[in-house]
């Protein structure tokens, strides 16, 4: 099973990547809401990789909170989680586990999420705050996954380390691609991002689909 999640994964990471570069290519820093999101990004990045311990209490509580997060979306049961500053933390659970809830806090940005959903709760003249908030959490997830992501870390060792980082790769990409994106054009962008990818892979595995009946 790993062995065909890679191999989809595989090319999900080209088609979305040269999606996500394209993005990057559109970003103009003289618009006011692009401008905010990118350069609090940079700065909060740089900041929190100097300052932000990789075993503060905050860190830990934002890596078992993801865990905890995918556990109920992937219908696990959480029954709790533990966090103690400077020894780490550990998610409890009832069910078999996934690769998804074990690994989500390595690629999926917890806080930029939860507050694209306050985005239509804004008035016009607050949007400004909130792409520079936006940049902010963008920043810490930055900082805190280079800290956390080690090779002999005990999630990534669980599923192998090479089906771990081919997940953690495309998961950062698709991630960063959408909140970018919706930095960039909001929902609609949002949703054109997440179409454009799969909409490439469709077609390239129907093309290939069709090469392959050729061939018989």
């Amino acid at each position: 099973m790993r062995l065909v999640i890679s191999l989809l994964l595989i090319p999900l990471i080209y088609f979305y990547g040269v999606h996500l570069i394209d993005l990057v290519g559109a970003v103009s820093l003289a618009h006011p809401h692009q401008s905010a999101f990118i350069y609090t990004l940079a700065g909060s990045a740089l900041v929190f990789f100097l300052v932000l311990r990789g075993g503060s209490y905050f860190a830990i509580f934002e890596h078992e909170l993801t865990h905890n997060l995918f556990g109920l979306l992937t219908f696990q049961k959480p029954v709790g989680f533990h966090v103690e500053k400077g020894r780490g933390g550990y998610f409890q659970y009832q069910g078999k586990g996934n690769v998804l809830m074990t690994l989500a806090p390595y690629f999926f940005l917890t806080l930029s999420f939860i507050a694209l959903a306050f985005y239509g709760l804004l008035k016009t003249e607050y949007h400004r705050y909130f792409f520079l908030v936006l940049g902010v959490f963008t920043g810490y997830h930055t900082s805190s996954t280079l800290k956390e992501t080690r090779l002999n870390q005990p999630d990534i060792r669980q599923y192998g380390v090479l089906f771990s980082l081919i997940v953690i790769i495309f998961g950062n990409i698709l991630c960063y691609g959408l909140i970018l994106a919706f930095t960039l054009d909001q929902w609609p962008g949002f949703l054109a991002f997440l179409k454009n990818g799969a909409l490439d892979f469709w077609v390239a595995g129907k093309w290939l689909w069709q090469e392959v009946a050729t061939l018989r």
